[in-house]
């Protein structure tokens, strides 16, 4: 019940809020915050699948049945990073604070006595920015979890690669736990 009321409060969040956009790669200027990274939706091309279906014996269909379910859930998946992200767009309404080498972005929601408080913060660190996103939430009925780390990663200050780790909140603990992992350049 706790976790039904927690991914209905962040699917409204994630429509209320547009996806995070700019031009330039994330990196810092001169006392200023760094610039939110951007995050691309990967889509997998499922053509072989939609091509090929009516050409199968009866042999094989269970192995292309299996690999088709295989893709599309990992098309999903992908697919389901972008609503992570869409949370960096908030962070950008609200004025960043530095302190002791941090940047700190801290925004909160509210609705039918159910609440929300966001975190991003970044930092500097050799080449990289690195970033981290935590959530505190109480359901007003005794459900609540702090500091669950929703997103972290790095990225080069060049903009020319990085690392995310997108991570779900396991029920039994309220602890976080990957949902997925991603480097690129």
């Amino acid at each position: 019940m706790k976790t039904a009321k927690l991914l209905s409060l962040l699917i409204v969040l994630s429509l209320l809020l547009n996806a995070c956009g700019g031009d330039d790669p994330a990196s810092t200027d001169d006392g200023d915050p760094p610039q939110f990274p951007e995050f691309e939706n990967i889509e997998a091309d499922l053509s072989y699948f939609e091509n090929n279906s009516q050409s199968l014996n009866q042999e094989n269909t269970a192995n292309f049945s299996e690999a088709y379910f295989y893709a599309t859930g990992l098309s999903a998946v992908t697919a389901s990073g972008l609503f992570y992200t869409s949370f960096f767009s908030s962070a950008n309404q609200s004025e960043a604070e530095f302190n002791d080498g941090e940047w700190r972005w801290e925004y909160s929601y509210s609705y039918e006595g159910e609440s929300v408080s966001i975190v991003l913060t970044s930092r500097e660190v050799g080449d990289n920015i690195l970033w981290e996103m935590t959530w505190s939430f109480d359901d007003g009925q005794g459900n609540s979890f702090e500091d669950y780390t929703m997103i972290e990663g790095s990225t080069a200050k060049d903009g020319s690669s990085g690392s995310w780790t997108f991570n779900s909140l396991n029920p039994d603990s309220n602890q976080e736990e990957p949902f997925m992992e991603t480097n690129w350049t």
